[in-house]
């Protein structure tokens, strides 16, 4: 049975509140006590500081910065609460063909790192006729991170010894950002890996039907890495994988194509 005391019998709503401005926003300064905050500018917006009074802040548009080659440090941007950095290994590059005598190996695709932790490993270069070559492989710490995807593999090329017919060669690997390069029809070179994707690059075709005959085979892709840092450092230092460089062509025979360089891209948030 409700109570109410003496002359009152019906609750209220309170529908207002006494002072403050237009604009002004109503907050607990303490336990039983409400305090009001000034009206901000427009296109401010309410951050909170925990316990104590909130506050107005400009909206400060995400930064971003671009590695495509090279090293170096990055420098956190004043004011940056956390960053998302996206990565890619070089991809390897593929092999040569040859005839009587085996096309060139394909280089290695170089790894992209971004401080101490963050690897995305580069693919491997592609071997004449050989199996598929693996991709890179990705190493992320203990750092939080969204997502980590191993590089594809390079397709193996084929030998045949048989007149008249025309051995393949291997496809590049793709990356998760694609780019792999194709591997080279008769009498034609290997393509390359697409710049700053990390794809690997395709392997040589062959150009005779007479002898043996080796196919190059494709490079493998790089390592692919997307994180996030909370709590950044003041610097990260960094480096972009190179592609893998193309294998060279045996006797009549042709190259194969270049691996794809890595990329780097930071995100700096400041709300």
């Amino acid at each position: 049975m409700a109570f109410y005391p003496p002359g009152i019998n019906t609750a209220t709503t309170a529908t207002n509140l006494a002072g403050g401005a237009a604009g002004d926003v109503p907050y607990q300064s303490a336990a039983g006590t409400t305090a009001m905050l000034a009206a901000g500018t427009s296109g401010q917006v309410l951050t909170s500081a925990g316990a104590a009074a909130p506050a107005w802040a400009s909206y400060q548009a995400p930064s971003v910065t671009t590695y495509t080659s090279g090293s170096g440090t990055y420098t956190v941007p004043t004011g940056a609460l956390y960053l998302e950095v996206e990565m890619v290994g070089g991809g390897g590059g593929g092999s040569g063909s040859g005839t009587s005598s085996s096309g060139g190996t394909g280089g290695n695709g170089g790894n992209t790192t971004f401080g101490p932790t963050f690897i995305a490993g580069g693919g491997v270069g592609g071997i004449d006729n050989a199996e598929a070559t693996a991709g890179g492989t990705p190493t992320t710490g203990a750092l939080s991170f969204i997502t980590s995807v191993a590089g594809g593999m390079g397709g193996s090329g084929s030998q045949t010894t048989l007149s008249s017919v025309y051995a393949s060669s291997g496809n590049g690997g793709s990356s998760a950002l694609g780019g792999s390069g194709a591997g080279g029809g008769p009498a034609a070179n290997g393509n390359a890996g697409a710049t700053n994707s990390g794809g690997g690059g395709g392997g040589g075709g062959d150009s005779s039907t007479s002898s043996t005959i080796n196919a190059g085979s494709g490079g493998g892709a790089g390592a692919y890495i997307k994180a996030i840092i909370s709590n950044p450092a003041a610097t990260y230092s960094y480096a972009v994988g190179a592609g893998g460089a193309a294998g060279t062509a045996g006797t009549s025979g042709h190259t194969g194509g270049a691996g794809g360089s890595g990329f780097i891209s930071v995100t700096a948030y400041y709300q």
